[in-house]
């Protein structure tokens, strides 16, 4: 589709501000696929999801503008998402691969930063404790403590953890 006057908020140091495209064209592929199988009482699931994304600047009131026609800042072309989970009873184990192409961090699209794969990993237990459905989580975020920004100049958490329990009133 096509937007007259895109508002893109661009980092101007440690402050971000926004700034007005003349006409922007957005466009892309979205697809998704899953599949489940059980066998015996162990289900299996794969979520498989794409993304290729084109947003360029179609119009601008520069003469010779560099950046006309060109990918819009930090929205990569390709992005991949791919979730396996294996569950048996009341215990679940979860792994998300997530791919993120390459972000340009200029107009110019003389800078960007560097495609990156980071995985997630949770295991999850059901329970009912005192009548009320219970369920407690540990989160492993980052797996194999990857370096990458999603932001230039601004480094995503290495390995991390995560714990949860939620009670259901």
């Amino acid at each position: 589709r096509r937007i007259d006057d895109w508002i893109q908020w661009i980092p101007n140091g440690a402050l971000w501000s926004p700034q007005n495209i003349d006409r922007v064209f957005s466009r892309g592929l979205e697809t998704e696929f899953s599949y489940h199988i059980q066998v015996k009482k162990w289900n299996f699931d794969l979520i498989v999801k794409t993304a290729y994304t084109l947003a360029t600047r179609e119009a601008t009131t520069l003469l010779n503008d560099p950046t006309l026609h060109k990918q819009l800042i930090y929205i990569p072309k390709y992005s991949d998402c791919f979730i396996f989970t294996v569950s048996r009873s009341e215990t679940c184990l979860r792994a998300l691969v997530s791919y993120n192409g390459y972000r340009f961090t200029s107009a110019d699209q003389l800078s960007y930063l560097d495609p990156f794969t980071s995985t997630s990993v949770q295991l999850m237990q059901t329970m009912t404790i005192s009548k009320r459905k219970t369920t407690v989580h540990i989160d492993c975020d980052n797996f194999f403590n990857t370096n990458y920004q999603l932001v230039e100049n601004k480094p995503q958490p290495l390995r991390n953890f995560r714990f949860g329990l939620s009670i259901f009133i």
